[in-house]
């Protein structure tokens, strides 16, 4: 029983140790490399996704991309980091396989890890064959490519993306692997039609519309004024009236953009948001979760991310 719960202790604590390094302390921070080193060489979470049987090839291509083909023949084209991810850094090399290659592609190592290993947006809703699917904050399109595998022909994935370095990539992995069933939006989701500064990161997967995320949780190179609208007006544009599964992962802009889907949530699609970041001080799903519970909805939260189903 004593180690059990020395066990579970040393699991917190690495947890915290994880949340403290993302989230609170600034990018540049010699203390967050100090632990940055503990924590991935102690309990990294792309030694899973090294050990499993989910890559089946990496080749790093010409312009410098990265081309990663699955076992279930998915493939995908990732740009990579402009700064050496601190997992393949600090992680073991031996426990790193073929990943410890490729230093500069950890936002997409980290990304595979989540929509593919640890399947962290289907804890709850299993993607079924002709489904409707709205994948906000669709990156490159891991999950927009697996999602849309998975509904097939009667089904649809709406991909909505504000990057305009990463949507290309997304529409090129779209083409890539064949799917006719995706349409790709290239806005961000908000509580209002408009314009808004996005703040474009060194990492390709922390770009986001929440400004005071960047620079002081991540390293930012800069700005671009992308387009915003609310999910509900984005839908009815493309006429499409029923929605059954939405995953967001928008890097703090997250109740913004619940405001702005009334439609949405009275139609009782289920959710899946990455709601792990940090606003006004604190992680963006103490907001979400009564918001939601307010308005009907049945909620969990599990290491950041809130699942939640109209009651």
């Amino acid at each position: 029983m004593g180690m059990f719960t020395s066990s579970m202790l040393m699991n917190k604590l690495f947890d915290f140790l994880n949340t403290f390094l993302t989230h609170l302390l600034p990018p540049e921070s010699k203390l967050k490399d100090v632990l940055a080193s503990l924590y991935y060489y102690y309990k990294n979470p792309l030694y899973d996704l090294a050990n499993s049987n989910i890559i089946k090839s990496l080749q790093m291509l010409p312009d410098g991309t990265l081309l990663c083909e699955l076992n279930d023949d998915s493939k995908f084209i990732s740009p990579p980091d402009k700064v050496i991810s601190r997992g393949i850094k600090y992680g073991k090399a031996s426990k790193l396989g073929r990943i410890k290659d490729f230093p500069y592609f950890g936002s997409f190592f980290f990304m595979l890890n989540e929509v593919y290993a640890l399947k962290i947006y289907e804890k709850f809703y299993k993607l079924k064959e002709g489904d409707v699917v709205v994948d906000a904050g669709a990156n490159i399109g891991l999950f927009t490519i697996k999602a849309g595998r998975i509904v097939g022909d009667k089904g649809k994935v709406i991909a909505i993306e504000p990057d305009p370095n990463i949507l290309g990539f997304l529409k090129r992995n779209i083409e890539l692997n064949s799917l006719r069933n995706v349409i790709v939006v290239s806005k961000g989701v908000y509580s209002h039609k408009g314009k808004l500064r996005f703040n474009v990161a060194a990492e390709i997967t922390e770009g986001s519309l929440y400004e005071g995320i960047l620079p002081r949780m991540y390293r930012s190179t800069g700005f671009v004024e992308v387009e915003v609208d609310t999910l509900d007006n984005i839908l009815k544009e493309l006429e499409i009236s029923k929605v059954n599964f939405v995953k967001m992962d928008i890097e703090g802009a997250e109740i913004e953009a619940l405001k702005g889907m009334d439609g949405v949530l009275k139609g009782r699609a289920e959710l899946a948001i990455a709601a792990y970041h940090i606003v006004n001080g604190e992680q963006t799903f103490k907001t979400i979760i009564p918001w939601l519970k307010k308005r009907g909805f049945a909620t969990r939260e599990i290491e950041g991310i809130v699942y939640s189903v109209k009651i």
